[in-house]
């Protein structure tokens, strides 16, 4: 891993970035306003490494939020996808392959029989919570708001009907403190929101006192990135 940063062509594609895209990335958390810098621009991947356009290298610990498990360029993830690749690459129509996928998703996680595949996490959780407001209303946990996806903290911290997000969004969503779980504006959402906690025992708990009280309001419960969750769904 590099351990001096030069980044000279990195400030000269943002510098171009920004007078094409808004704010220079095409996803807010690309900013990496987070660590107090301005972007890095990444020219490949190699295994568990990503090297940036200034030749830095770095131990990739995000691994594009996630479907990387096998890294960077596995030699048989790149021979599964050309091999699929040669069929065509998007229809814009069902496959045989997608439910094929559900199958081994269902097969391998029980408590999930039914999904819905998504481009992105952001239309994932967009779908979920219209999903939450056709039951009654929306509840969000604040604390830690910001690991919530950016869509969950512009509904809780960012109304304002300037910046396209209308003050009135606010009527539907109850954000329910933490330490105040087992309060009365919670019981009668018809949804309820959980972030990430950082603590397996924490989330665990949480998860376990979410669902009881879900089984008493009639509440749907969401579960924004569940892991250990799918075992008490």
């Amino acid at each position: 891993m590099t351990a001096s940063l030069s980044d000279a062509r990195s400030a000269e594609l943002y510098r171009r970035a920004l007078e094409l895209l808004p704010g220079g990335v095409n996803s807010p958390v690309r900013a990496m306003r987070a660590i107090g810098r301005d972007p890095i621009f990444i020219a490949r991947g190699e295994g568990a490494e990503l090297i940036d356009v200034d030749g830095n290298r770095f131990v990739d610990y995000v691994c594009s939020w996630g479907p990387l498990i096998h890294g960077h360029a596995d030699p048989h993830v790149l021979a599964a996808v050309g091999e699929a690749a040669t069929r065509g690459t998007s229809f814009g129509a069902p496959t045989a392959g997608e439910v094929e996928l559900a199958a081994e998703v269902a097969r391998r996680m029980p408590a999930v029989p039914m999904l819905r595949m998504t481009s992105s996490g952001t239309e994932a959780t967009m779908t979920a919570i219209r999903l939450a407001r056709a039951c009654d209303h929306l509840a969000a946990l604040r604390p830690a708001v910001e690991r919530l996806r950016p869509e969950m903290a512009l509904v809780l911290d960012e109304l304002d009907d300037e910046t396209g997000a209308p003050i009135a969004l606010g009527a539907d969503v109850a954000a329910v403190e933490l330490d105040d779980l087992l309060g009365e504006r919670e019981a009668d959402a018809g949804a309820a929101v959980t972030p990430r906690l950082g603590s397996v025992d924490l989330e665990e708990t949480l998860e376990e006192a979410l669902r009881q009280l879900g089984r008493k309001a009639g509440a749907v419960v969401l579960h924004h990135h569940p892991g250990g969750a799918r075992e008490i769904v």
